[in-house]
């Protein structure tokens, strides 16, 4: 199978498939999430080169030294800067090829090859998703009552004297959140929400009819 192939199968595996056994799909979720782009024939594609090899750039007037090359990791860390800036600010994947942006990217750091927008698109994206699912997960099984953990954090963070009450609907998790959290700061009121038990109220009434 060619390599561009197995990476999309790997990341339909991690992201996408629903009827793969969960250790089966966190392995790989850890190969996705950790490609080795800078060894990836594919990253060094770039479409938009042959739009601008009869231009002058930017990047002319910063020459190549010797020995000046980026490392592995350097490439690693411009990529992640790359796709999150992309996804987080909402910039076409094709601006990658621009023969403007190209230059701004190499009159940064000239030694610098930008990826091509399929790279960034497919290879990266999954990437990054995947290592947020990791995270997530990470974070899941640590903690042993997350809705817990987070009011205390903010309570914390701001000081339980500040707080009059706690409001939040009736679902059990949260319910029982509220009582941990009463018993533990008297000063820190249990309220259920009217305006929920309101809604759940109307719900059942108009759903007889």
């Amino acid at each position: 199978m060619k390599p561009g192939k197995l990476s999309k199968l790997e990341a339909h595996l991690a992201l996408k498939c629903s009827y793969i056994d969960k250790h089966v799909r966190q392995t790989y979720l850890l190969r996705v999430a950790h490609y080795n782009k800078a060894n990836e024939v594919e990253s060094n594609i770039l479409i938009a080169s042959k739009k601008i090899n009869r231009q002058f750039t930017m990047s002319s007037f910063f020459p190549q030294k010797e020995g000046s090359g980026l490392s592995d990791g350097q490439i690693n860390l411009i990529n992640n800067a790359l796709i999150k800036a992309f996804v987080v600010c909402g910039i076409p994947f094709s601006v990658i090829e621009n023969p403007f942006f190209i230059d701004l990217l190499q009159s940064l750091y000239p030694s610098y090859q930008p990826l091509s927008r399929r790279v960034l698109a497919n290879k990266l994206l999954n990437q990054e998703h995947s290592k947020i699912i990791i995270k997530q997960e990470a974070v899941f099984k640590e903690s042993s009552n997350l809705t817990i953990d987070k009011i205390e954090y903010i309570i914390n963070e701001i000081e339980n004297d500040k707080f009059a009450a706690i409001v939040s609907d009736n679902a059990s998790n949260i319910k029982l959140a509220r009582q941990i959290i009463y018993k533990k700061y008297p000063n820190i009121l249990n309220f259920n929400c009217i305006a929920h038990c309101a809604n759940l109220i109307f719900k059942d009434i108009l759903s007889k009819y």
